[in-house]
């Protein structure tokens, strides 16, 4: 039986090279990621490394780069099972011959299995030497990229889980995914072999198939809607929302969401297809090459819909992602826009006269107001808390740049205009009352010993007046203003500036000001700097940098589905040689059967993407109501440029999955094609 294996094998070298492309890559990520974190613990952990006494972390960042090349893998046996299953199919004379000069069923299922193994075993070993090679390479490019980088040494340490776990994973995955193919090929009597095997599922698979699936569709769905109800009864309840409740809660919709995934995809086989026959509808009226590829497609609606859920998987995935990364985005907007009452304010002892002056000239600034400032303590509902004071001209002035209403106030000399609500504690200040301020004639922050703190300081008296502005500097719970009048007569100390900006345009037109403004400043130190604006751009920083690296790993799943739609296209040309064949004998062109075989990749990467956006931006809605709403008013986003963008990589992705099949497909002249078949 070896021998007849590696016959087998070597016959079907070629139909074999996408799947094991597909075990190699997903191989070779978790090769990559045992030697990343071999190298992230000598850097960090090892001799003379920063943390050398500290207690080693690596492990948990490993686990979660881990999880992503399991991901892969799976997407993978996707693809392994469509081979093995056309693999089967193609072989049934073989397999009869076998069968009746006494060739047991048990043996044939060995075979099929074995030449999986070796499949597996030989392109996870060569998944372990590219993910070697790919760390090499990083570690002889970092120290000339120059910079920071000069002087950092990537180490590559090899160990036994960078060899065993990777050819372990990828040999038992593809084991597994062959074991549908090994059972159809033995599942037949000897004289039944004769004839054509049928590679659809038995009825009672089918059956098996439908029940769990929809047991899993229906568990997960209420699952995931007890969350959503339990949480906003919860948010809303007089109690509140606890620790326990927001951990119950957000459990149930995250395992909700699992169960419906898991369920989707078990069920694919009978949904999928049908998804695809509406689209072979649409299609098939563009012309004869768009007909024949909706014919091809509805001719195998179970294979169409493995390679259909293989994308889907890493559609979905990415959309949640992005979905979840939008609405953050917008939440934190609206709430940041809540929380500040300017749009950008500046302040701090080396800002001078001349900066306020130049960046309130600068493009995109609708007005501006600046003024000299004082630190002070005072006590606010028993605390005692830093004040900044802040000299204005005119309330006119002042209204220009804060997004308050300030009518009815008046700064005169002795007045000071303060938050009614602490920015800290959330305590209330009540105005038309006096407050003393501790001011003090050194700037804050500054070490002064008690006799030195006690000749710096004087209390000052002044009538208060409160408006519901919101955060000013980031710095002091409570911002005052007051007459810059106060500050030329002398009854305030000046120790600093503040500057305070309003933007014009939207949110990307501020921005840009910000960058402006920041260019203008140059090297200044010590300021402090707040603003929605600003606090909008650190956040979307952060948020965009996770993305990018979430959406990256999730690349290698997606790059496998991709695989698996050209190998789809592959076996179905290996299939249809006759068919081809015929249709190029009757007139179709090589340009027909080109575009015939690139309207079939189409249908199949589009409505699977089309699927995965959809089902992803019901995750990430979800996802993003569970762990924001307790905290914001949600903003619920769709990024339809990410969008846009992804269902272009596939597009482009399912032309390029179509070129080798359409070239093998039209090399073959139709009376040959018709003497091989």
């Amino acid at each position: 039986m070896w021998s007849i294996t590696f016959q087998l094998m070597k016959k079907n070298a070629r139909m074999l090279v996408p799947a094991g492309i597909a075990i190699l890559v997903g191989s070779a990520f978790i090769a990559g990621t045992y030697l990343f974190g071999n190298a992230m613990r000598q850097m960090l952990y090892g001799d003379g490394g920063p943390l050398a006494n500290h207690a080693d972390e690596t492990q948990i960042v490993t686990t979660f780069l881990l999880a992503f090349g399991i991901l892969a893998l799976l997407v993978a046996a996707l693809v392994i099972a469509n081979t093995f299953q056309v693999l089967v199919a193609q072989r049934r004379r073989t397999l009869a011959l076998l069968r009746t000069i006494g060739a047991k069923s048990g043996q044939l299922y060995r075979s099929v299995v074995l030449e999986a193994a070796l499949l597996g075993l030989i392109a996870s070993a060569l998944g372990v030497l590219a993910g070697w090679g790919a760390m090499a390479a990083v570690s002889a490019v970092v120290p000339h990229l120059g910079g920071d980088f000069a002087n950092i040494h990537v180490p590559v340490i090899l160990s036994w889980q960078v060899v065993v776990i990777p050819i372990a994973f990828g040999t038992v995955v593809t084991m597994l995914a062959s074991c549908g193919a090994a059972r159809s090929a033995t599942a037949v009597s000897p004289l039944e072999a004769l004839r054509p095997i049928d590679l659809s599922e038995r009825a009672s698979a089918r059956r098996g198939r439908a029940v769990i699936g929809t047991l899993l569709l229906v568990v997960g769905v209420a699952l995931a809607v007890y969350g959503a109800v339990a949480l906003t009864q919860a948010i809303h309840s007089p109690q509140g929302l606890s620790d326990a409740a927001a951990n119950t809660t957000l459990l149930s919709a995250v395992a909700g969401c699992g169960l419906t995934f898991i369920g989707l995809v078990v069920t694919a086989t009978f949904w999928m297809p049908v998804l695809m026959k509406g689209a072979c509808a649409l299609v098939s009226r563009i012309g004869p090459s768009s007909a024949v590829a909706a014919a091809n497609v509805r001719k195998n609606p179970r294979r169409i819909a493995a390679t259909g859920t293989a994308l889907l998987i890493g559609v979905t995935l990415v959309s949640t992602i992005a979905t979840g990364a939008a609405t953050l985005k917008a939440t934190m907007g609206e709430t940041l826009d809540s929380r500040y009452s300017v749009d950008f304010a500046l302040s701090g002892a080396t800002l001078t006269e001349t900066t306020t002056d130049k960046l309130a000239s600068t493009e995109g600034v609708e007005a501006s107001v600046s003024g000299p400032t004082a630190y002070a303590t005072m006590t606010d509902d028993g605390h005692e808390v830093g004040v900044l004071l802040v000299g204005v001209p005119s309330v006119d002035a002042l209204a220009s740049v804060m997004h308050t209403d300030l009518s009815g106030v008046t700064l005169d000399s002795g007045q000071v205009l303060l938050q009614s609500v602490s920015a800290v504690y959330g305590t209330t200040f009540a105005g038309g009352t006096t407050a003393t301020f501790d001011v003090s004639s050194s700037a804050a922050g500054t070490a002064l010993s008690t006799d030195e703190a006690a000749d710096a300081t004087k209390a000052v008296t002044l009538s208060t007046e409160t408006r519901d502005f919101r955060s000013i500097s980031t710095m002091y719970a409570r911002v005052g203003f007051v007459n810059e009048s106060m500050f030329a007569d002398g009854t305030l100390p000046s120790t600093g500036r503040m500057v305070m900006l309003r933007l014009a345009g939207d949110s990307s037109a501020q921005s840009a000001t910000i960058q402006r403004l920041t260019a203008e400043l140059g090297d200044v130190d010590g300021l402090d700097v707040t603003g929605p604006v600003v606090m909008r751009m650190i956040w979307n920083a952060i948020i965009d940098k996770l993305l990018l690296m979430l959406v990256a790993l999730l690349a290698v799943a997606v790059l496998i589905a991709l695989i698996g739609v050209a190998n789809t296209l592959s076996l179905s040309v290996i299939e249809r040689t006759r068919e081809s064949a015929t249709l190029r004998a009757i007139g179709m062109t090589k340009g027909q059967l080109r575009r015939s075989l690139a309207v079939e990749a189409l249908v199949i990467s589009v409505t699977s993407s089309i699927t995965g956006l959809v089902v992803g931006t019901a995750f990430g809605f979800l996802g993003s109501y569970m762990v924001m709403s307790s905290f914001s008013t949600l903003v619920f986003t769709v990024d339809w440029g990410q969008y846009g963008l992804i269902l272009l990589v596939a597009v482009v992705a399912a032309l390029l999955a179509s070129v080798f099949p359409a070239r093998r497909a039209t090399k073959t002249s139709p009376v040959e094609a018709l003497a091989e078949a």
